[in-house]
C-alpha cells in the first residue's frame, strides 16, 4: 500500500490582493490551506489575515489557522465562527489556560492543534 503525505500549503501575503492571487493558484489542488495569524505582539506581523474578508471569499479550499497571538481566546472564537476554517492551531506559550483554550476551540466545532516554540522546554 502506497503512503501519501498530506501537504498543507501556507499562504503568506502582504495584502488581501496578494492573498487572493495565491489562493487562486492552489485552491483547486490543495483542499486545506494554512493561514498564519500574527498580532505584532506575540510575534512580528509579516502577513495579511482578515477573518471577515476570508469568510466572504468564494473558494473550495478549507483553512487551518495558526494563531501566533497574545490573545488566543479572542482570536480562536473569531476565526472559529468561519465556516471555511477546519482547524485552529495555538501556541502553548500563549496562555496558562491551555485546557480551556482547547475546549474553546472544540466548542466552535474546529479541530485543535498545538504549536511549541523551539526555545520552550
Amino acid at each position: 500500500m502506497e503512503r501519501r503525505s498530506k501537504i498543507i500549503p501556507a499562504i503568506l501575503a502582504k495584502s488581501e490582493n496578494e492573498f487572493r492571487d495565491k489562493l487562486r493558484v492552489i485552491e483547486d489542488v490543495a483542499p486545506l490551506v494554512h493561514i498564519d495569524v500574527m498580532d505584532d505582539t506575540f510575534v512580528r506581523n509579516t502577513t495579511w489575515a482578515d477573518p471577515l474578508v476570508v469568510e466572504k471569499m468564494k473558494t473550495p479550499a478549507r483553512f487551518e489557522v495558526h494563531l501566533m497571538v497574545e490573545e488566543p481566546f479572542r482570536e480562536a472564537i473569531l476565526w472559529g465562527k468561519l465556516t471555511g476554517v477546519q482547524r485552529t492551531i495555538v501556541h502553548v506559550e500563549a496562555t496558562r489556560q491551555l485546557r480551556e483554550l482547547l475546549h474553546t476551540i472544540h466548542a466552535t466545532g474546529k479541530e485543535a492543534g498545538l504549536a511549541v516554540n523551539p526555545g520552550t522546554p
